[in-house]
């Protein structure tokens, strides 16, 4: 690799930064391999990051995995109003960058810090009371784009979520029986 060898300090080689971009195109076995020897301290980590098929599993070294209850989660998220930090303040013993990433691979958004103080009610107008986007985003004096961008980017769990925080948290899942009447079911 005389390229890497000569390549100045700060100085983009695509060839090999190229593996952290996220693109669908593939680099080569090279720059793979240096990328975990970078990332991981042991073949071991590299190779339970490379394995593991579960989105819920964060390595965080090569003999532990942090697994987090997908419904649990979304309970204490519901609970927190949508709020990243306050969510992560509800798992004492996990990682907060677990817990984000794990919220972020939900397709969640982080209703709390920074973001418009009415998007969780411009949200729950447009998901359940079923108000268009437009409506939603008027009376709650959300900038169109910024609720558009929040309704293309957010994960199928949104609904479900907005659900739970309506009910103070609590999830009913609705089920039909065979005459087809509404039939409550509570989760666990």
């Amino acid at each position: 690799m005389p390229k890497l060898a000569a390549k100045p300090e700060g100085k983009i080689l695509n060839s090999i930064d190229g593996v952290l971009y996220c693109y669908k195109s593939s680099s080569t076995s090279v720059a793979y391999l240096l990328a975990a020897c970078a990332l991981f301290e042991t073949y071991d980590q590299a190779m339970l990051a490379l394995e593991a098929t579960d989105q819920e599993e964060q390595v965080v070294s090569s003999r532990q995995t942090i697994r987090i209850n997908e419904y649990e989660l979304l309970k204490y998220y519901a609970a927190s109003n949508g709020d990243y930090r306050a969510t992560t303040e509800l798992f004492p013993n996990i990682n907060d960058f677990v817990v984000r990433n794990r919220l972020q691979a939900l397709g969640l958004p982080n209703f709390g810090g920074r973001g418009h103080p009415n998007l969780l009610q411009a949200a729950s107008a447009f998901y359940l009371e079923q108000k268009s986007l437009i409506e939603s985003a008027t009376v709650f004096d959300i900038p169109l784009p910024q609720l558009e961008s929040l309704v293309r980017n957010v994960g199928v769990s949104m609904a479900k979520v907005l659900k739970m925080i309506a009910q103070g948290g609590e999830q009913r899942f609705f089920t039909k029986t065979q005459q087809n009447l509404p039939t409550v079911c509570f989760a666990n």
